[in-house]
């Protein structure tokens, strides 16, 4: 089952992702970070893309960049997760693989 969900903390926002196992499931993560896009400028808080990012566990035929106000997110590595950058980053997009 799809799953979306959003973590806003003082000045910091995660949008969690998991079983995705089609293209759908993918637009509708974008469509959660449209949202949250509409939200920040809403509410005149900027968002920094540089401090932005997506990693991406399970099937990678369903890895397409994702995007924030038009400007595409990188992509990190999985072995950047027990690194000091990706704490000091905060992930935004995860998708795991479908639990048997």
């Amino acid at each position: 089952m799809f799953c979306v969900r959003r973590k806003l903390f003082a000045d910091d926002a995660k949008v969690l992702c998991s079983d995705i196992v089609d293209t759908c499931d993918v637009d509708r993560l974008q469509c959660a970070l449209d949202s949250l896009a509409e939200w920040a400028e809403m509410w005149q808080l900027p968002i920094s893309i540089s401090k932005c990012c997506t990693v991406h566990f399970g099937n990678d035929s369903l890895c397409r960049p994702l995007c924030i106000n038009s400007s595409i997110l990188p992509t990190v590595k999985k072995d950047i997760l027990r690194s000091r950058q990706w704490r000091q980053l905060g992930g935004l997009g995860v998708s795991r693989p479908p639990r048997k």
